[in-house]
């Protein structure tokens, strides 16, 4: 017998990155950016983060019906526009089915590898009473290592 899932609360922790190139003068300031549907949070900036930022933040968002969770990793500038560094995606039913994730993800600019971004994920339940999850295909299912 299903129930449907009605929403869920999604905790995203940017732990560190490892990039590939600094900026030609100074260091960067990197940060990270999340979007969840129209939701978007970003970390504060990791100051003289160059090539290794650390941010150990938790941002928190409510999911019900999003598909995927958009990362991305900027530095920021102080006298010219915030630089897009990398990006990736990573399928948030990818996240509801192992419920917890921890792992490096590679990050893309304009299709070239230019890093990775560790990320902790944790996806939790709500539900209504009397009602089941429907579409829990892949629970317990071993997650990727890296790249989705």
């Amino acid at each position: 017998m299903a129930q449907q899932l009605r929403r869920g609360s999604l905790i995203v922790r940017p732990i560190s990155a490892k990039l590939i190139k600094d900026t030609a003068t100074g260091t960067m300031d990197p940060y990270v950016v999340i979007k969840v549907g129209a939701h978007e949070q970003k970390t504060n900036y990791c100051r003289n983060g160059g090539k290794t930022p650390n941010w150990d933040e938790q941002l928190n968002f409510i999911v019900s019906g999003e598909d995927q969770i958009n990362i991305s990793v900027w530095d920021k500038r102080t006298l010219a526009k915030d630089k897009e560094i990398g990006e990736t995606t990573v399928p948030l039913q990818t996240v509801i089915a192992a419920k917890h994730f921890e792992d490096w993800v590679d990050l893309l600019h304009k299709g070239r590898n230019v890093g990775q971004v560790r990320l902790h994920l944790v996806f939790n339940e709500e539900f209504q009473a009397g009602q089941q999850v429907v579409g829990q295909q892949g629970v317990g299912q071993q997650l990727p290592q890296s790249g989705f």
